[in-house]
């Protein structure tokens, strides 16, 4: 009898999540999409991929076009999102959270910033969009495990952050 109950029990559930699957098909996203061009072509959420020359695990793209602020979160060794799209040269804040047990850095290519964050750390950072391209951003000595990301205004992501150039006084 118990047996009986227990294998209706679980035809009623098959059934059930039978049900509940969708057979839509889903969007594609393609070269002409305007989503397409901002981030990395093909790349699913921890996938490494190339940001800015550097290689990355890639947790998100986020268009900050016109914000003041926007919110990147550390975690063990990736950024979230790993990309943020802005305008060429736009100015705004970063604030920038550690939600990892290990300390990690928030440094820029173009070394504007390079802020020490511990486990649980919270940082406000003003930063600047370069004029073109990309800019690289990741935590020192854990980039080679992937913990890199980029700020972009044109191009392709996976591009190469320009060299930063030695100022004159």
């Amino acid at each position: 009898m118990r047996a009986r109950i227990l294998v209706g029990g679980l035809a009623i559930a098959l059934v059930a999540a039978a049900g509940c699957s969708s057979s839509e098909p889903q969007p594609k996203r393609t070269a002409k999409s305007p989503e397409a061009s901002s981030t990395p072509a093909a790349v699913r959420i921890g996938a490494k991929t190339k940001v800015a020359g550097l290689t990355a695990n890639y947790h998100g793209t986020k268009n900050v076009s016109g914000a003041r602020t926007a919110r990147v979160e550390l975690e063990d060794f990736y950024f979230t999102p790993t990309v943020l799209r802005g305008r060429p040269g736009q100015r705004m804040t970063l604030i920038v959270e550690n939600e990892s047990q290990t300390p990690h850095t928030f440094t820029t290519s173009d070394e504007q910033l390079d802020v020490q964050l511990q486990p649980g750390g919270i940082a406000r950072l003003a930063i600047r969009f370069p004029r073109s391209g990309n800019m690289s951003f990741f935590s020192t000595g854990h980039e080679r495990q992937g913990m890199a990301g980029g700020l972009t205004v044109s191009g392709p992501i996976a591009k190469k952050a320009p060299t930063p150039r030695a100022t004159s006084r």
